[in-house]
């Protein structure tokens, strides 16, 4: 799967940047989340990716949503936190 940024901290151009992400085959595989997400919820090309219908998105938003979601899939919630979003830890990664 390739990920297109319209722009990103180190793209000193502002040409965008591609990120390609590849399957792992593992239930949290990201490709299968996307996929399963646009099957879901098609959405056309320009809208942006992460939304939510009934409110904004804010940190707090997605950290309720995170817990509320990796509890319903039996995870341990203390090990999944807002923190993995940071946008230095996704560069570095």
């Amino acid at each position: 799967m390739i990920l297109r940024l319209k722009r990103s901290k180190t793209d000193v151009d502002h040409q965008g940047v591609a990120i390609t992400i590849a399957a792992s085959g593992q239930p949290e595989c990201p490709v299968r989340a996307m996929k399963h997400l646009l099957e879901k919820d098609p959405q056309p090309g320009n809208a942006p990716l992460f939304r939510f219908e009934r409110s904004a998105f804010t940190s707090y938003a997605v950290r309720n949503e995170l817990k509320r979601r990796v509890t319903a899939l039996s995870f341990n919630s203390k090990l999944y936190n807002r923190h993995l979003f940071r946008k230095g830890a996704t560069q570095h990664a």
